[in-house]
């Protein structure tokens, strides 16, 4: 009788522990398959700390927000996401109660002034190879600092998930930019 209950315990176990990366790979392929692609364009960034491991620290134009009477309020501040002229998306407007036919972003307060907010991203970092993330870096603060070159990073976002795709270079993803290089 006990070894039953441990047997089905263990079953149990083994179940969630093959059932829960399989939820986490089907939830990302469906916000590639069901979200819709926004281009943020990027900024430039102080220098990588070392201390937090190998990946593209990253830096977004936009995001700060005008608005009159900005409040400390507590989080969550949902940012609804809009496309400019030139086909880059960026903060509109923020709200503190989650919309419900707009598309939207969780954002981090970063620092109000009197009559604008600026935010964070929740997707700041673009995580590859160990080998090679410092190469990327650099090709990516020099390319952001050249004004005749777009940096912008592609995020697919549905509902209320997102997944930041790749980061490029005039049009050109940053890994295949770093091959030309």
């Amino acid at each position: 009788m006990n070894s039953n209950k441990r047997l089905i315990a263990f079953a149990i176990y083994a179940v969630a522990l093959i059932c829960f990366p399989i939820w986490m790979i089907v939830n990302e392929n469906n916000t590639f398959n069901e979200g819709v692609a926004y281009k943020f364009k990027c900024a430039p960034l102080d220098p990588n700390d070392p201390f937090r491991g190998k990946y593209i620290a990253l830096r977004f134009e936009n995001i700060e927000v005008k608005e009159s009477g900005v409040e400390m309020k507590n989080p969550p501040y949902f940012g609804l996401v809009d496309i400019d002229k030139d086909g880059f998306a960026f903060i509109s407007s923020v709200e503190y109660t989650q919309p419900i036919d707009a598309t939207y972003i969780e954002l981090n307060l970063f620092t109000t002034s009197p009559g604008k907010a600026s935010y964070t991203l929740p997707f700041d970092r673009l995580y590859m190879n160990e080998y090679k993330a410092q190469a990327a870096e650099d090709l990516y603060r020099n390319a952001l600092q050249d004004s005749t070159q777009n940096v912008y990073a592609k995020v697919y976002i549905s509902d209320d998930r997102y997944l930041l795709d790749d980061v490029f270079v005039d049009d050109l993803p940053l890994k295949e930019a770093m091959d030309q290089e």
